[in-house]
């Protein structure tokens, strides 16, 4: 089976900024979320999937079908993509108007359905969009994708300025459309806590640059952060290096030739980041049965978060 959204190899520069061979692929029925903080590369990522520039090198391509800069998208694919902005694109038009944009531009728009998702989170069809609430606005937006019956959600910054109600609403609406195995959402989001109730895949950018991208499943139960003085952080960390710098002589001299070393298979390997505090530091480890076969039990690790883990992996010191 295609992917559902292939990225492969993506770059693009504005200015100082430069997005740098970024690659995602995101099957069907899974829910991909992308983090980093602001000007990270997480807006260019999903604008690349409704063609909105031309990349100075690789391919994005849905259900298959390729993306092209300057090119009409087909009608096709086009309808099995809803796109939700932090801002509503609309401007100052009536609510009303965005139901008939909808229709002249989609032509299996269920009004029905559009007219029923406002009128449940309140929205006057003669109000002005530009003039509605963010927690509106964004249920507008929804409306309108949800009415042309995508396969694919595009979501940037969905639940940004969302009281916690409003929020969990929006969340609600992303878990009952992931009922049908075959949809599949790209979310970008600040809010990791919001990420972890619905993501399969997390994916992590800095300045251009992938940090992370692994299962929300493995970031969980691989990886693992601690607080400690900061003497003994200093002690557990120089620990975990003197072994690995054993092991990476014994296999090194062992099956030179044979075997890479294990330390650098996914499996095995182990990363440490450290980040200084007034009292403590934080350490996190990529590989908690590694970290604490190495250390044992005088040190006891916590499954970290998303923002912990992309925290540390950004600012702290490997």
């Amino acid at each position: 089976m295609k992917e559902a959204i292939s990225i492969h190899n993506l770059s693009k520069r504005y200015g100082d900024f430069n997005l740098d061979n970024f690659s995602l692929e995101v099957p069907p029925g899974h829910v991909a979320g992308l983090v980093g903080s602001n000007g990270a590369g997480k807006t260019t990522v999903i604008k690349s999937l409704f063609a909105a520039y031309k990349p100075e090198t690789g391919s994005v391509r849905v259900f298959g079908q390729p993306m092209s800069f300057g090119a009409e998208v087909h009608s096709s694919l086009k309808a099995r993509m809803g796109f939700v902005f932090d801002t509503a694109p609309y401007g100052p038009i009536k609510v009303s108007a965005v139901e008939a944009i909808g229709r002249a531009n989609y032509t299996n728009f269920d009004v029905k359905r559009f007219q029923d998702e406002i009128a449940a989170a309140g929205i006057d069809r003669d109000a002005k969009s530009n003039k509605l609430s963010r927690g509106m606005s964004m249920r507008l937006q929804l409306a309108f994708a949800f009415a042309h019956n995508p396969d694919i959600l595009i979501l940037d910054e969905p639940t940004a300025g969302l009281d916690p109600m409003a929020s969990q609403d929006v969340l609600e609406m992303f878990r009952t459309f992931m009922d049908d195995p075959q949809h599949t959402i790209l979310i970008s989001s600040h809010d990791t806590q919001d990420l972890e109730a619905i993501v399969d895949t997390v994916t992590c950018i800095h300045e251009g640059k992938t940090v992370f991208s692994e299962t929300l499943d493995y970031l969980q139960t691989h990886y693992g952060i601690v607080q400690l003085p900061k003497k003994e952080a200093a002690l557990v960390v120089q620990q975990i290096r003197e072994t690995q710098a054993v092991q990476r002589e014994l296999i090194g001299g062992n099956r030179k030739k044979e075997v890479k070393d294990t330390t650098e298979k996914k499996g095995n390997s182990l990363e440490v980041y450290t980040e200084n505090h007034a009292l403590n530091t934080t350490v996190l480890v990529t590989n908690i049965v590694a970290a604490e076969r190495i250390v044992g039990t005088r040190v006891t690790f916590e499954r970290p978060h998303i923002d912990q883990i992309m925290n540390l992996m950004i600012r702290g010191r490997k």
